[in-house]
């Protein structure tokens, strides 16, 4: 039985490169060290290697602390939120635009999953990457996933909190 190559789509990497811009950091120089050949702008459909996007925000995190995964979605704009904001957009309420996500994800990332169970009073989301990530590395992209779902949800115009 063969092995597959964990992949996410290049238009992942456009938060964090336009919050590198945005900061005067070294992009190039960050995406060759994280393994990644050059910036999402071009084609932002290719995939691109999901380890690399790890190792980026590793990168990334060294330099500049460890909650920036978060940093990176809260200041990012729904248009850099990519697909996955688009479909989220006009949702009604959070656990529509999870469903949603949960539903859309596998065109988005090939190593990436995300459920819904339903609980007394909410829901109960999980995700996971079963891929072999380090430990910082695996912190960071988890990170960056419940950042990303709370900004999501918050298009639907729920109040804070949104996840628990």
């Amino acid at each position: 039985m063969g092995q597959s190559i964990p992949m996410i789509r290049a238009m992942s990497l456009i938060p964090a490169v336009r919050w590198l811009n945005a900061h005067g950091r070294s992009v190039d120089e960050l995406l060759r060290s994280a393994g990644l050949s050059s910036a999402p702008f071009g084609d932002p459909l290719r995939p691109v290697s999901l380890l690399g996007v790890g190792s980026l925000l590793r990168a990334i995190a060294n330099t500049e602390g460890p909650d920036v995964p978060a940093r990176i979605v809260a200041e990012a704009s729904i248009l850099e939120l990519a697909l996955l904001g688009r479909v989220a957009l006009g949702t009604r309420s959070p656990s529509e635009a999870l469903g949603r996500i949960a539903a859309a994800l596998p065109l988005f990332c090939s190593h990436e999953h995300l459920s819904l169970h339903p609980r007394p009073g909410g829901l109960m989301l999980r995700h996971s990457y079963p891929v072999g990530f380090d430990p910082e590395a695996e912190h960071l992209m988890l990170q960056y996933a419940v950042a990303m779902a709370d900004r999501l949800c918050s298009m639907t115009g729920a109040g804070s909190p949104r996840l628990a």
